[in-house]
């Protein structure tokens, strides 16, 4: 399914950016829809530069195209700047 292919680029996204973050702890993929459209994510925790950070990602297969949707900032929560972003993303609407 469209949303198992996103999931396992998810996760090699999610991998590769891990690589430079210290005390990397992430969420399990949780399923959910962008607009009309299966989409995945998973949030994430640890140390980006030596600074606190948290971080959200989303993944989105149409067709043969895949779109990554990221977003963080230097907290251990989300402050309201990245929940603002965090809601901005989960309305998108996606036009074929």
């Amino acid at each position: 399914t469209k949303q198992e292919a996103a999931a396992h680029f998810l996760t090699g996204f999610l991998q590769t950016f891990s690589q430079n973050v210290q005390e990397w702890k992430r969420s399990p993929i949780d399923k959910l829809r962008l607009g009309q459209y299966a989409a995945v994510r998973a949030t994430w925790t640890g140390n980006f530069h030596g600074l606190p950070t948290t971080g959200t990602m989303y993944m989105l297969v149409l067709g043969k195209e895949s779109y990554c949707f990221h977003t963080f900032g230097q907290m251990d929560l989300p402050n309201p700047l990245l929940q603002s972003s965090i809601r901005a993303i989960e309305a998108l609407h996606v036009e074929r």
